[in-house]
């Protein structure tokens, strides 16, 4: 998800590199994080080459982009997907940016103009949409 995190960052047009730069996390922060050295040893990943947790956070998307009644995943869900995974590598890095998921969940909101909590995917919301999408 750290990589995940990098990419949203390198997307520049995108809103989730504007609403990370706003709350001043850049690349180069997140690439001195000493948690990132520290992962070196092989991670599983599903056979398209893609670890769960980033899975995870791609599905999240999904479901969140739905929820909005959008019909394009953009850089935002993912952003707010890989937020729904507390046990990611990158919220971790956010976290000792001192950067909370709460803080970009709010942004993402204000620029979406939509509730914080829209953004959340809790177990009862997730069976809602899981239900909804078939």
């Amino acid at each position: 998800t750290e990589h995940a995190l990098l990419g949203l960052l390198a997307a520049k047009d995108g809103l989730a590199a504007h609403v990370l730069g706003e709350l001043g996390v850049t690349p180069e922060r997140i690439l001195a994080q000493e948690c990132l050295a520290a992962v070196r040893e092989p991670r599983p990943y599903d056979s398209l080459g893609v670890q769960p947790r980033l899975k995870q956070a791609i599905e999240h998307s999904r479901r969140i982009a739905e929820g909005l009644g959008h019909r394009v995943t953009n850089t935002e869900h993912l952003l707010a997907g890989i937020l729904a995974v507390p046990d990611a590598l990158a919220v971790e890095v956010l976290r000792r940016l001192r950067v909370s998921a709460d803080d970009v969940r709010a942004a993402l909101a204000r620029r979406l103009e939509t509730d914080a909590q829209r953004l959340v995917v809790t177990r009862r919301r997730r069976r809602r949409l899981l239900a909804r999408t078939g």
